[in-house]
């Protein structure tokens, strides 16, 4: 008979928070056993290492800031008419609020309490549509770039941020 091993960690000296390889090498160790189609693993929310959860938090407030950011340079392509400009930043605003709102609904979902910053003031005093864009397409490579990271960190650290966080890489 073929079986499932499902394995919840709730005791205060068990959980998942240890030695990746280790963890690893004891779970496809029990994945050996013929009789055994898979497992199961869950943890207590205290058990997830803060640092990746910490980037997901930062990473969130970034998604708002970047919602400022698009808010502001829509301001201004909006003032020249620009109503083309205008309309594709208004939907770059709805998505960094949709992407961190994600974010937080993730956090909250496996018991971490999500913390806002204060955001910064945006430039508003463009030159030019083409500042504009270019000043899109930097901060782009910014967010890519601290995505990229959190997907590094949490590879090896936290199994869940690292699935969660590839929907925003393959966007």
């Amino acid at each position: 008979m073929k079986k499932l091993i499902i394995c919840h960690l709730y005791g205060n000296l068990l959980n998942t928070y240890g030695d990746v390889g280790k963890m690893r090498e004891m779970f496809y160790s029990a994945l050996e056993d013929e009789d055994i189609v898979g497992l199961s693993i869950a943890t207590r929310a205290d058990c997830l290492p803060d640092e990746v959860l910490d980037l997901l938090n930062e990473q969130m407030n970034f998604e708002y800031e970047s919602a400022y950011i698009y808010k502001a340079m829509s301001a201004y392509t909006e003032d020249l008419d620009l109503d083309g400009f205008t309309t594709w930043l208004d939907i770059q605003v709805e998505e960094e609020i949709m992407h961190g709102e994600g974010m937080r609904k993730f956090l909250q979902s496996v018991g971490y309490k999500p913390h806002y910053k204060a955001i910064n003031e945006p430039k508003d005093d463009y030159r030019s549509i083409l500042e504009v864009l270019k000043t899109a397409l930097e901060h782009e490579k910014e967010v890519t770039k601290k995505i990229t990271h959190i997907s590094n960190v949490s590879r090896d650290e936290d199994a869940r941020v690292f699935s969660f966080i590839q929907w925003y890489i393959d966007e």
